[in-house]
């Protein structure tokens, strides 16, 4: 799975012209279907204000993630999404 979040600027940016900016630090933390925390630590910046994570959904059910920036620029925002078991995975 490729997670993905962007940081703006709340004052300058429009959403026909977003201002994007970094937080000092930015984590991100990843549930299993059965609560346990997949992941906890830091996300890849990959431009300016944009950041992912990426890591392989190995169980079946409802996952959530959730990215917090702290500093400057303080945001955070919770996700979820499905994964199903196909003929092209086995458990």
């Amino acid at each position: 799975m490729r997670l993905a979040a962007e940081f703006t600027d709340p004052d300058t940016s429009t959403e026909a012209a977003p201002v994007y900016v970094d937080p000092v630090n930015v984590t991100v933390r990843v549930t299993r279907p059965n609560g346990t925390v997949a992941y906890n630590g830091p996300a890849t910046k990959t431009a300016q204000g944009h950041y992912r994570f990426e890591q392989v959904a190995e169980a079946e059910g409802r996952w959530y993630y959730r990215f917090e920036g702290q500093g400057t620029y303080q945001d955070a925002g919770s996700r979820s999404f499905f994964v199903r078991d196909t003929p092209f995975h086995s458990s």
